[in-house]
């Protein structure tokens, strides 16, 4: 049974970049572009990881690990967040939003 992996990215590109790197591998990908949208989704169905973008529109990918966090469903659901050169990573709203790696 293939695992499942939430993915929170806006950009068409990132998300075919993250299908890419993982089309061999057992996982199925469910992709949304918003925190709002992957929040609704994680409760639909628990992911096994959540991989977000940093930058969304509205909720930023920070919100949305907080957010998690704060469900009992998926509170202890890896999160990895994808950064960019021009967002670079923010260790200590990170922390403070339970982000497993970056």
């Amino acid at each position: 049974m293939p695992k499942h992996i939430l993915l929170v990215e806006d950009s068409v590109t990132m998300q075919k970049v993250v299908q890419i790197a993982f089309a061999r591998e057992d996982y199925q990908i469910v992709s949304t572009t918003s925190a709002d949208e992957a929040l609704a989704r994680s409760k639909e169905h628990r992911p096994d990881v959540v991989v977000a973008d940093t930058s969304l529109p509205g909720k930023s990918g920070y919100d949305l690990a907080a957010a998690l966090r704060a469900e009992a469903a998926t509170k202890d659901v890896p999160i990895l967040l994808l950064t960019g050169n021009f967002n670079p990573y923010d260790e200590q709203r990170g922390q403070k939003a339970g982000i497993d790696a970056h």
